[in-house]
């Protein structure tokens, strides 16, 4: 994966027709004051199987644990980072005048980068660019490497068979808002990947982690370290909110502290304390509750992953309480499933997360999915699902995007908060 420094600017000047524009040494931040504003987010994982959606959920929360170093998590050679990636799109706008590149969204990761080889399938052409401005060996590369001969390199391995390497470089970001006006970002320090693996059919990805070279880190000083989402369900745009746009507004709102861990900036911890099931209070194992673990807030991951004996619990409460035949699901790779042909509007016992200071009275579809036939063929009847699993084969605890649906949830790096209230996506 490594390319020297010299055959990297070779290489691009033996792409494209045009030289490449004088390096800049400049700090991190940047940009013209801006308000906040609203875009959007689309699903990317809407028309697949759903047991390719929960077999994608285990790969990346596999991924995510090596990334947060926990002893169970470990690459996984031979998987497309499209199956560990990002379950979400946003539109990003690159260079002066601006080309689209459509990225994955991604909390679990820090790099900006788009692909700059010809023979990508949508590539950034940053020969047409006015504002593109690769990064000499200055401050700002220490980010990205720790050494540095003539222009600023990085390479960057998500875990799954996924790697990325090129140039540093710094571009105009612009963001399209849902009423089609433009905030345009200068300096932007961007991957410009001249060599990739495992990015099939993908632009780019945007890193939104807590990290210094994450997007949401670098519009800091312009637009402040704040961003929220609503996930709305399949196939419906999810509203994405920066800034003065992002904080919560409504009555019933509630935050807890994000937690920071030793040798990790990236993820949006938090101290998940206990889970309630029918009203039966189920705590955290003490191990998670230090700060030092703690549990993922991820809009990548589709299933939740609690403590293997937690999740045995939540289990047994469920079992007892439920008066419906159970079926097999390991075609769909679900633990606990249930016939509900006769039975569709079926209320099944109710679920609550307990943070410091606040909870989630969660609704019924936040943990119980119903596949479609065309989803599990190998069924004659309706099925619902519990869409929760043990962690104990991970070694990391996540609350999946499944969990988050229907709420506005804004995560504020300045406060070092987490905010969430029940929402309708659609009217926000």
């Amino acid at each position: 994966m490594a390319i020297s420094s010299f055959l990297l600017l070779l290489f691009a000047r033996a792409l494209f027709t045009l030289p490449l524009a004088p390096a800049h040494v400049h700090p991190l931040l940047r940009a013209t004051q801006q308000d906040g504003f609203r875009t959007e987010l689309r699903r990317r994982d809407s028309n697949l199987p759903i047991s390719k959606r929960f077999q994608n959920s285990f790969l990346r929360a596999r991924y995510l644990a090596s990334k947060a170093g926990e002893g169970k998590g470990e690459a996984i050679p031979g998987i497309p980072m499209t199956d560990v990636g990002s379950a979400f799109t946003m539109p990003l706008l690159l260079g002066t005048p601006p080309q689209r590149m459509d990225v994955l969204f991604d909390t679990g990761s820090d790099l900006v980068w788009v692909q700059c080889l010809p023979s990508a399938a949508n590539r950034f052409n940053y020969t047409q660019s006015s504002t593109f401005h690769t990064v000499s060996c200055s401050d700002a590369c220490s980010h990205f490497n720790d050494y540095c001969l003539y222009s600023c390199e990085y390479q960057y391995q998500y875990g799954g068979g996924g790697a990325t390497s090129g140039l540093v470089v710094t571009e105009t970001v612009s963001l399209r808002t849902s009423n089609a006006t433009t905030s345009k970002f200068s300096d932007i320090l961007v991957g410009c990947s001249l060599s990739s693996s495992g990015f099939p059919n993908l632009d780019g990805v945007a890193g939104f982690g807590r990290g210094q070279v994450s997007l949401i880190t670098q519009l800091s000083d312009s637009i402040g370290n704040k961003f929220s989402y609503c996930l709305s369900p399949l196939n419906h745009p999810s509203p994405f909110f920066y800034g003065s746009a992002a904080p919560v507004h409504a009555s019933n709102a509630q935050s807890t502290p994000l937690l920071t861990r030793d040798g990790d900036e990236t993820f949006y911890f938090v101290n998940l304390t206990s889970v309630s099931a029918d009203g039966y209070t189920i705590s955290m194992p003490h191990s998670d509750l230090d700060s030092s673990v703690g549990t993922i807030f991820d809009s990548g991951t589709t299933l939740t992953f609690l403590p293997l004996g937690v999740y045995i619990q939540v289990i047994s409460v469920f079992s007892r309480r439920i008066n419906l035949p159970l079926v097999n699901g390991t075609s769909v790779g679900l633990d606990l499933c249930y016939n509900i042909s006769l039975q569709r509007d079926y209320t099944f016992p109710s679920l609550a997360l307990h943070f410091p200071d606040a909870w989630m009275n969660l609704h019924q579809d936040n943990y119980i999915i119903v596949p479609s036939r065309a989803d599990a063929e190998a069924w004659n009847e309706s099925v619902a699902c519990l869409a929760i699993m043990s962690s104990a084969s991970i070694g990391i605890n996540i609350i999946g995007n499944v969990m988050q649906e229907g709420y506005h949830i804004m995560f504020d790096n300045e406060k070092s908060t987490v905010t969430f209230a029940p929402a309708s996506c659609s009217e926000l």
